[in-house]
């Protein structure tokens, strides 16, 4: 059965690849409530592919919009659940488990949001550094 959060997350990078318009799917995944969404993701492998495929995808709508390329990590447009969030938050937040954007990242940092933190992955994957790394350099989509 096909997780509706994942599918969702799909549809955006699809759209967002072939540089069409991707308002609608962002108003949705802005009225998302909290609470659905984090009973949707309900394992790792669901969390990383929502998480990696709403990266992907907003990667390429803002770098259409922005010409530097460090304030697309660090610019917070990214809506999702009633919360704003970035690039570097979704990575290092999320993604990799509440770790520091410092060297390479293997210290906690208690100052995130709530939302981030129960929006997080339970079990950290060295992997997904690298992954989104190449996300940046060549742009794939994740399925589950």
């Amino acid at each position: 059965m096909k997780n509706y959060h994942t599918s969702l997350s799909q549809e955006i990078l699809l759209i967002a690849k072939s540089q069409e318009n991707t308002s609608p799917l962002r108003r949705q995944l802005f009225y998302i409530r909290q609470s659905k969404l984090e009973k949707s993701l309900d394992s790792d492998d669901l969390k990383k592919t929502f998480w990696i495929n709403i990266y992907n995808a907003f990667y390429l709508i803002i770098s259409i919009d922005t010409s530097d390329h460090l304030s697309i990590f660090k610019c917070k447009r990214i809506k999702i659940a009633r919360s704003q969030f970035s690039l570097d938050d979704i990575e290092h937040g999320i993604l990799r488990k509440l770790k520091f954007k410092l060297g390479f990242g293997f210290f906690y940092n208690p100052f995130y949001s709530n939302a981030i933190k129960m929006l997080s992955v339970n079990k950290l994957d060295y992997r997904i550094h690298f992954a989104l790394r190449s996300i940046t350099l060549e742009n794939t989509l994740i399925d589950y």
